[in-house]
């Protein structure tokens, strides 16, 4: 006869929470690299950039490895969005875009915005929460030249990647104490 364990089964919680202890980086690259393509989470790619900045904490290595695995995510995924709606243009996004929430109201001012400043407008919007999804729906449907289009992408979005590491890096530590 075989004794009975001590230790009761796991709870999903806690079993969720070493899955994504265990395969942080697997998992929140592909998060990062869905969400950008368009395709909604069930947890904003935010919160996960600042619990990789937590993962990361106390090495500037892990850091600098997370910095570059987010922004190839963030890339990637881009990417594949801008060319989808560079190809499918307006009907696409007329069709799914209440989806993303993205209104004519404000498909027409992303696209306003990115006529007006160009590059800068590109970078600054890939840097604003709220505004980076519709900055690569507008590049897209105005076909802006790819190469403009992922040197502004890289350059915002690098500001936002390193913000949220940084939030999770010096506040991450103390919240998990």
């Amino acid at each position: 006869m075989v004794a009975a364990s001590s230790r009761s089964p796991p709870t999903p919680n806690i079993t969720m929470l070493g899955l994504l202890n265990k395969h942080s980086f697997i998992a929140i690259f592909l998060a990062v690299l869905l969400e950008e393509l368009g395709i909604p989470m069930p947890i904003p790619t935010d919160l996960l950039i600042v619990f990789a900045g937590v993962r990361g904490a106390g090495s500037a290595e892990n850091l600098a490895i997370w910095f570059v695995l987010l922004n190839i995510a963030s890339a990637v995924g881009a990417s594949g969005l801008y060319a989808i709606i560079r190809r499918g243009g307006r009907p696409l996004v007329a069709r799914f875009g209440r989806y993303v929430h993205l209104g004519p109201r404000q498909l027409d001012r992303a696209e306003r915005l990115l006529a007006r400043g160009g590059w800068t407008s590109i970078a600054v919007a890939r840097a604003v929460p709220g505004l980076r999804y519709l900055a690569v729906i507008a590049c897209g449907l105005l076909n802006i030249p790819y190469a403009r289009f992922i040197t502004a992408h890289i350059v915002g979005s690098s500001v936002y990647i390193a913000l949220f590491l940084a939030l999770g890096a010096v506040f991450g530590p103390t919240v998990v104490r």
